[in-house]
Formats: C-alpha cells, structure tokens, sequence
C-alpha cells in the first residue's frame, strides 16, 4: 500500500473515527484504525464491536492495500505534525510516515484481524434534516439513564410512523418527548431503541455544513450516513415501556417565564440542594413564581427568589418539586419558556 494525503484532512477524518477504538478491550485490534485505500480515497475505520464508524478523505494513492494501526499512536502522531503533505507507504505489517520534516515508522496489526461489520440492508433509507435531528438528539437524549440493570432506558426510542417521528427517552424518573413531521415512508409503526452513546456520536458528525443524514434500519441494527462517514450500531432489544399515560392530558396551569432567567435561578437554588438530590420547589402564585431550595445537612442554608411570569391557572398556590431540569432547559432554542402541569393527584 503507498498513498499520500494531506496533513489537515487527515486530522479531520482521525476526529471523526478515533473516539470508537479502545486500548480497554481484549482484542488488542479493537485499538487500532483500520486505513484501505477504496477507489482512489482513503477509507478510516474503528469499532468496538456495539458500534463502528467509517469517513472517507481524500488521496492520492499509487498502490491499493490495507493495514490496522494503533489508533492513539497514528493520530498523535499526524495531529502534531505540521507539514501540509504526509506520505505514507507498507511494508509487510509496518506503515512508514514521511513527510517533510518527520519520518516514522509504526507497527501494525493485519487488516484480516479487524472485525467485519455486517451488512445492513439499505432499500428503504429515510432522509431526515440534520438540523432538526440533532436538536430532537440533544432534547430526549439527556433523559437516558446509565444504569445497565434496565438497558431499555440506556436509549432512546424511535417511533417510525407514516407522518412522522418519535422521539422518547426515560430513565423513570424524568420523560422526554420530540415530535418531527417529516414522512418516513414506513406503512406501520415500527419502533426501535437506539443506544445513546449512538446518537451522541452522530450529533458529534452532525456540523454547521450538514444537509440531511440517512437512516438505515435493520432487524439487529441502525446505520446513519452523514456526508461522506458511516455510522452503524446495534440496536437494544426489548420493549420499550409504555410512557403516553403518564403524561397528563388535563393541564389546567400554565405559567410562561423567561428561560435564561429560570436557569440562572435554578442553578442557584441547586447550590442549596446538593444534600437533597438536588430537590428544588417552586409554588405558583397569581402574580409570580417562587423557587426555594433547602439545605436538609446545614438546615440554616436557604434560597428563595421571586421570579415575574404570566400565569393562567385554576389552582390558587402549587407547589412541585423539580430535578434534573437544567440540561432540558439548555436545549430549548426559545427565549421564553411555557410551564404547564394538571391535577395534584397527576
């Protein structure tokens, strides 16, 4: 194999792939980078067995082949490296690096040990908007929960149905829910749980550049395509739980505030509230809202603010307690933020 290829497309295609290899695993190929050459480009791929990443650049390349390289190693080595152009030739399992300044010579493991990334079938892909995708990731994905004791909830659930997309996630204590009205072509409903460490990577190639990313769906696996990289997951296996009910349909009090103002208070309160699993209440008034918190190790540490809001309610005082908001509240794109909840007993 010989091809050259320049020094900062190399850099940006190594950004992509180098976050999947892992020197934790017990195959020691699971810490390399695998590079082919395909067509005249330069094809980087790693995996970790649960999911797998490929991103083409572009390159001149003069002898076909293929070789894993240790991925820490190779994009240390190309990321510090300042000259514009790097050449790179093989030698039985040994890559050499030339370039103007800088020769290196590293140590590699045959491609024919890298693990094979089963095919997906890609007769009905669905075309989605990039930006809209990765705003709905960054609003259902915060609510998954790590806990490996119920893996449903380490993902988020993808409801396909004719008009639309689901999005949900849970991890029993806090529910998030992103509607998209974009067609999917699917004549049924079908949902599927998708890791979040999946989507976490595909927000990751998600950029200010990108168009539309491509869904592929399989019976054991996802496949997204982003510009000119790849991304393939397995899916999570079980049901999902059923969640509709346990959003109230009878919201009878709504109270609109100013989103950047709530934040800023509720990051205050939470400075009370470390002792207390970060328990916040705030009670609903007819003229404003008034978050509190409450030290239960040092019970002389208090905070309490008023905050003015327009308010349309039934109820004469509410009070609810409140956790985890701050990163929902991060991902809303409004100035204003709406506040609605039902009955007590709800």
């Amino acid at each position: 194999m010989k091809f050259s290829v320049i020094q900062e497309n190399l850099v940006k295609g190594l950004q992509i792939v180098n976050r999947i290899a892992t020197t934790r695993a017990t195959l020691p190929v699971l810490g390399n980078i695998m590079l082919m050459t395909d067509q005249g480009r330069l094809k980087l791929v790693t995996t970790d067995l649960e999911l797998a990443i490929d991103t083409y650049v572009g390159a001149k390349v003069e002898i076909e082949g293929a070789i894993t390289i240790p991925a820490r190693t190779f994009s240390e080595f190309v990321t510090n490296n300042n000259d514009t152009t790097i050449d790179f030739s093989l030698k039985d399992t040994v890559l050499t690096a030339t370039s103007r300044h800088y020769t290196a010579s590293i140590m590699g493991i045959d491609a024919l040990e890298f693990p094979t990334v089963p095919p997906i079938n890609q007769e009905k892909p669905i075309t989605l908007n990039a930006t809209l995708l990765k705003e709905a990731i960054n609003q259902t994905v915060f609510a998954t929960t790590l806990d490996e004791t119920r893996p449903v909830l380490n993902g988020v659930a993808l409801f396909l149905e004719p008009t639309g997309i689901k999005l949900v996630a849970t991890d029993s204590y806090r529910l998030a829910e992103k509607k998209m009205n974009q067609p999917t072509g699917y004549s049924e409903s079908t949902m599927v749980i998708i890791p979040a460490r999946t989507l976490l990577e595909l927000n990751r190639l998600i950029t200010d550049d990108s168009a539309e990313v491509k869904l592929f769906i399989d019976k054991h696996q996802v496949m997204f395509v982003c510009g000119e990289s790849h991304l393939v997951s397995r899916l999570i296996e079980g049901n999902f739980p059923a969640y509709e009910n346990l959003i109230p349909k009878d919201l009878t009090t709504t109270a609109t505030v100013n989103r950047q103002e709530f934040i800023a208070s509720l990051k205050m309160a939470s400075l009370f509230s470390r002792d207390s699993a970060y328990n916040v209440t705030f009670t609903v008034s007819e003229k404003d809202i008034t978050l509190k918190a409450l030290s239960l190790f040092w019970m002389s540490c208090r905070y309490s603010q008023q905050m003015q809001c327009s308010l349309n309610f039934n109820h004469r005082k509410r009070v609810i307690g409140f956790r985890g908001l701050f990163n929902q509240l991060k991902t809303k794109p409004t100035s204003m933020l709406l506040c609605r909840y039902g009955r007590k007993d709800r």
